[in-house]
């Protein structure tokens, strides 16, 4: 791990940091095995399969930030930041795993 500029924290903050990707990872997984493709559309109400991709992610990254947010969501960019990281994150678990 990387710290950057400035503090780069403790042993207990690289543990919490540790401890959040484990969560992250585990929260993505249970998205990946509950919510299927092709959840939240009406095939009978779209002309274009090019909805279906981002549709998903969308339903994936909402499932994982409210699964979090109960414990991470008093963290400083959890909103802005956990539904992006989770599009990303589920499509690498999806495509390479």
């Amino acid at each position: 791990m990387h710290g950057g500029h400035g503090n780069i924290g403790s042993k207990a903050g690289i543990e919490f940091y540790k401890e959040f990707l484990a969560d992250f990872n585990a929260a993505v997984d249970k998205a990946l095995g509950e919510i299927a493709f092709g959840s939240g559309l009406d095939p009978a109400t779209i002309n274009s399969h090019t909805i279906y991709l981002p549709t998903w992610l969308d339903l994936i990254a909402e499932n994982v930030t409210e699964a979090l947010r109960p414990k991470y969501g008093k963290y400083y960019g959890f909103e802005d930041g956990t539904p992006s990281n989770a599009r990303m994150a589920a499509i690498s678990m999806f495509f390479y795993q």
